[in-house]
Parts: C-alpha cells; structure tokens; sequence
C-alpha cells in the first residue's frame, strides 16, 4: 500500500531546500527549462530525438483520487495550514477552500518524456556513498544514480551531467509550479521496473501541538531503517507494487507502462501563468537549438486527444507564428521578440550549413597556457592582425551582413592530474539590418544560458551565438568547466561558483573570454588604429591645430557604437607602470586641461558612467583649482604593462570625445 508521511521535525539528509533561484526566474521559467534538460542529459538512443510531452489535463474528482492520492488527512490539513499559505497561493488562485477546490475536479500538468533512462540507481539510497576523503569525492554508483539525486538530494553538488543536474535542486522546479508545492513522479526503467512518488515541500509548521519538517512524501507504507538512524521514521521507500502504479497512471492520465522508459510528472494544480501558449513561448525560447538540431522535440497537449508537435522541421513556422509579446517581461529568461528567435535560428543555421553555403569562417588563435586568458595580451594573440587579408574579408562580409562563423580553443586549466588541456567553441556573429534584433545567445550543450548578458548584445547591433558542447570525438573540457559554473537554475556563468574555483585555474577569466570574444571581435573589425591615422589631432584641438603631444599615441582609444570608449597600450611595449593619466569627456569637445571651476555635471558627468579597469585603476578624485571635484575627468594609473580601461553609458546622441593626457603634463 501507499500513503502519505509527515515527518516530525529534525534534522536529515534532504531537508534544506531552497530554491531561491527558482523563485527569482519564477514559475514559467522553471518548468520550462528543467524538464527538457533533465530528458537530454539522459537519453536512451543518442541517435534519435528525446520527446518531452507537456499535458494540461481536468481530473475528474473521483473518490478514488481524493481518497488514495490527494486525501483530507494528511495531505489537505497539512497543505492548507496557516503557515504554508506564503509558499501555496492555492487561495488566491481558487477563491475558496482546498477542499472545495478539488471537489469537482483537479488541474494538472502533466510533464513526460520519451526514449529517456528514466531515473536509474538504487532507490533506497539515502546517502551518497564516498570513496576516499574529502567532501563531494562520490563513488560512481552514487554519481550514476539519478534517482537519488532527483528525489533525495537536498542540492549537493555533483560532478557529472545526468537527470536532476550537477545540483540535485533541479526537482524544485516542480513543487514552484504548483498552487499546493505538490507533484508526483512515475518512473520506468529499462528492464520494465518501475516506481511512484510524490512530495509536497513546504513550511516547518505547527500542527495538533506538534512541529513538523518541509518534506511530505508519498510512498510505501512501510519506511526503511537505516543501519545508524533505524528508529528515524522519514527514511521512505518508492512504490514498485504494478497495481498501485497503474492505478495511479490511469487515475492521473499519465502513459507510463513497463515498456515505456522515461519518467511522467504530475504537478497538482498548476499555477495560472502556466498555460499551453506560455509554455511553447517558453520552451522555444530556452532550447530552440537542440530543436533545430534534432536532440529534442516537444509537444503540447491543451486537451486530450490534441498534440502540438514541435521538431526541426517546423520550428520556423512555430516561431513566425507565435504572439511574443504574451510574455511577461519580468520573465527574461523567456521574454524575447519574435525577430531575436528568428536571428537566433538563422545564426544557428550558419554554424550547421557554414561549409554548403561558404559561410565566412575566422580560425582564432589560442591564448598561451597559465595566464588568465582574458587580457589585452591574451586577446591580441587571438585576433587576427590588424593588417591581415584574412581581417579585411571578414571586415567586408560583416560590413554586408553576412554571418560569419568562428572556431577557437581555449585551455583549461585543471587543479588535479590532468593539468592543462584544449577546450573548443564555436560561434556566429552577424550584424543586424534592424538593431532591436540583436542579442547575445550562448549554449553549453543543450542548455541556454540567457543571462550570461542579460539578454544583451555582445556588441551593439550585432547578433550572435555561442556553443560549446561536449559532443564531440574526444571529451570537451571547456564544457564541463562551464557546467561547473553554473548556478541550481542552470542561467548563466557564475564567476563566484565555488564548484568551479575549486577544481579550475582561471576559472573566472575563462567565462570573461567566453562573454568578451564577440565584442573583441567586432571592436577589432571596426577600430581604427591611431598609429596609421592621428584623428584625434583635429578633433581635440583647442582653436589652433597645436602639435599633439606625444602621449596620444601611447594609447589605443576604439570608440563604441553605442557610447564610450575602450583604452588600451600601443604595441609599442612603453613601460607605463606607475604613470598617472587624466582622462577627460566633453560635449561636444573636452574641456580644458586645467580649470578654475569644475564644469556643471550637467553638461558631462562620467562619474556615473560605467567604468572597468583591468591592469589599471581608476579613481574619481580630479580637482580644479578651487578645491571642487570635476565630474568630467578621472585619473587613471597604470598598474600592469597590458591594461585596458572601458568606459560604457556615454550618451550617442550628443557625441561625447575622450582624450588622455599625462598627469605630469597638466
């Protein structure tokens, strides 16, 4: 038989769960992100698609359901106690009692996915196991098992891909996207064994004078002793009995017999953001490139007997057709335009057919080994030469709009035996016909990562993708360094991840170079090089055309399309180490070198731009000569013989000029 547990409040292995991240993104995002990635990181045939099938489905109230799955005690008593009313919104979603609200019938959503292993390992595994010392040294069997780290695990980070992810958070996904914190899971394996669940994660709560934990769990009536904590009662085990199950399957709608591997979801009742059209935006949006690819294919369901199919061979049609302004822009993760997804799939295309269509190709060079790889020295050993014929083509295609497809290897650096090894990256860059279009769009495999830039361009005006992805002959160490940054939620590139500091030299330098090498790259196609053409003679002179004075072609100043500037040392090696520079904005021309009065910081206040430095620092601590701070200047000292110094947030309509000028000079 199978029932639901309460446990009585104290501590255990899985009790902590905090999905803050979850929460942040919100529902949408996270039941649209979680399932598909969860099904690809374990296929069961690499050479066809995995399915991941969404249903909205109205139960119909049975006895049968009410009784065995959703009961008044414990499930309702303990859902509905004051103290969870913060983590349910069942209230303001039906406008009456639960009871009342599942009288009639029960919303569901229903998540299941097709030729995937479902969720394998031991499951009665209540800890992983270790072998040797140190904390997070798992054995294979605990890495392998998937199903302890989907259902058990409290978060503990784990260093191989596979279902619930490197963080075993993955699950939380699903309680978030239910009004009651409520879901079920059935899973088959390939052998024909199969096993039930469920959980409902809520508050530490007080209930008939007793204080109870978050977890509540379906499962066996029988709990499982443990050979140190025998007498703790929330020691759970799966349902295996074929009859419950299949009760359960029938009774919620759900296809999932012996010959069926994969695993089926039940999210009791979902929230109302998550409807049939919300969910195709969503999930377009985040893995539109493993569709394309033919890895993934979805399929919503409004009602039964009705499936959207969604494959590489109809995804334009869905993204032409589709209402993107549905969205809600607090839902970046899934707010986007439909000329972006268009840019996106056409970017993605170029990589797929560069060869076919002669697409533009640039070969990087690769960044020498135990330096951070995102400097100036570093950059200018990747890029092509200034000169180059090879830069000129580019130059031109780009210019033209064409895509231009890049590959390039970067070393990583591990902190064990294997030392140093070459990672690889491909992406594509294009310059938009209309601006609005253009963004920023990274993979690791079949994961986005839409926050990398926060939905930005790398480069104003240009749309661009990158992808790296460990499907390759040999194993891609870049990749399993990204995976290692990335938070619960799998969004973006966490520079403060502590797994990958832990494991990688450089690891924060790395993902600066992934984010920075389409803007580099773009910067490098459109600079001009002072040393070949003094423009900065006329536009700074003061009435007269005095000679310039020497210090202007000490440095590299590449202006920004879209407002600043980027700093950098000529190729001429000047030992500038210690040296002070003022650096000076002005509308329409600088002001004066030295002056009486700061100038009004209405006129210009760079002060409240964005400034980054690197081998150099900037501080804001300029005077004029009557004591009081100038807003229009600050002083820059070279720390480092490679520096580079950006200044963002200049406004483009009222071309702002920056010129720099030895301190000693003034």
């Amino acid at each position: 038989m199978a029932r639901w547990h309460t446990v009585k409040s104290g501590g255990r292995f899985d009790e902590s769960q905090d999905d803050r991240e979850f929460r942040n993104q919100g529902p949408l995002v996270s039941i649209s992100r979680e399932p598909p990635q969860n099904s690809t990181d374990n296929p069961l045939d690499r050479d066809s698609p995995v399915v991941v099938r969404y249903s909205l489905r109205e139960l119909p109230s049975t006895s049968q359901l009410r009784e065995r799955f959703l009961p008044q005690n414990p499930w309702v008593d303990h859902v509905s106690l004051p103290k969870n009313r913060r983590v349910t919104t069942y209230r303001e979603e039906y406008d009456e009692s639960l009871l009342d609200a599942i009288n009639d019938s029960v919303r569901v959503l229903l998540i299941e996915d097709y030729n995937a292993t479902g969720l394998i390992g031991d499951p009665e595994m209540l800890y992983p196991k270790s072998e040797g010392e140190g904390a997070g040294n798992y054995s294979q069997e605990s890495q392998d098992n998937t199903f302890f780290w989907f259902m058990r695990s409290r978060g503990a980070q784990r260093p191989v891909s596979g279902r619930g992810g490197s963080w075993g958070l993955g699950k939380l996904a699903f309680p978030l996207a239910s009004s009651v914190r409520t879901f079920f899971v059935a899973t088959t394996r390939v052998d024909g064994s199969r096993y039930l669940s469920g959980q409902a994660i809520l508050k530490k709560r007080e209930y008939r004078q007793r204080w109870w934990d978050e977890m509540m769990y379906y499962a066996e009536d029988e709990l499982i002793t443990h050979d140190i904590h025998g007498k703790d009662e929330h020691y759970w085990r799966p349902i295996s009995d074929s009859d419950i199950i299949d009760e359960f399957c029938n009774t919620f709608k759900i296809e999932r017999g012996e010959d069926q591997p994969g695993t089926s979801i039940a999210v009791v009742l979902p929230k109302k953001g998550l409807s049939a059209e919300n969910l195709t935006l969503a999930i377009l949006c985040n893995y539109c490139v493993p569709i394309m690819s033919g890895n993934l294919e979805i399929e919503i369901s409004k009602e039964d007997g009705i499936v959207e199919r969604i494959t590489s061979s109809n995804i334009h049609e869905f993204i032409s057709n589709s209402d993107w302004e549905k969205i809600p822009r607090r839902d970046i993760a899934a707010a986007t335009t439909s000329g972006k997804m268009n840019e996106l799939a056409n970017l993605y295309e170029a990589i797929i057919y560069a060869e076919v269509n002669e697409t533009p190709k640039l070969v990087l060079g690769r960044p020498s080994r135990n330096k951070k790889p995102n400097t100036t020295e570093q950059f200018e050993r990747v890029l092509p030469s200034r000169d180059s014929e090879e830069l000129t083509n580019i130059r031109d295609a780009f210019l033209a709009n064409q895509a231009i497809v890049v590959r390039g290897d970067l070393p990583v650096h591990h902190k064990d035996e294997r030392g140093v090894e070459n990672g690889q990256y491909y992406l594509v860059f294009r310059k938009c016909e209309d601006e609005k279009d253009a963004e920023a769009h990274f993979y690791r495999d079949h994961i986005s990562l839409p926050l990398n830039l926060d939905r930005k361009p790398a480069s104003p005006g240009v749309s661009s993708l990158l992808v790296v992805s460990s499907n390759l002959p040999q194993l891609n160490p870049l990749a399993e360094l990204l995976r290692s940054s990335e938070g619960p939620a799998h969004l973006k590139w966490e520079t403060r991840e502590e797994g990958m500091k832990e494991r990688y030299h450089y690891g924060p330098s790395t993902i600066g170079f992934m984010k920075d090498i389409v803007g580099k790259i773009v910067s490098r196609i459109t600079s001009v090089d002072t040393k070949k053409e003094d423009i900065w003679t006329d536009i700074f002179s003061l009435g007269e055309k005095p000679k310039p004075p020497e210090i202007e072609r000490r440095f590299r100043i590449d202006e920004h399309e879209d407002g600043g500037c980027t700093i950098k040392p000529l190729e001429t090696k000047e030992d500038l180490v210690g040296v002070s520079f003022i650096i000076r904005a002005g509308y329409p021309k600088p002001f004066n070198l030295k002056v009486k009065k700061p100038p009004d910081p209405r006129a210009i206040d760079i002060h409240q731009m964005s400034w980054k430095a690197e081998g150099a620092t900037i501080t804001k601590d300029v005077l004029a000569s009557n004591g009081e701070l100038c807003v229009d200047r600050v002083r820059m000292t070279i720390d480092a013989p490679e520096f580079e110094v950006e200044l963002l947030g200049v406004d483009t309509e009222l071309k702002a000029q920056v010129i720099v000028t030895e301190e000693s000079g003034l």
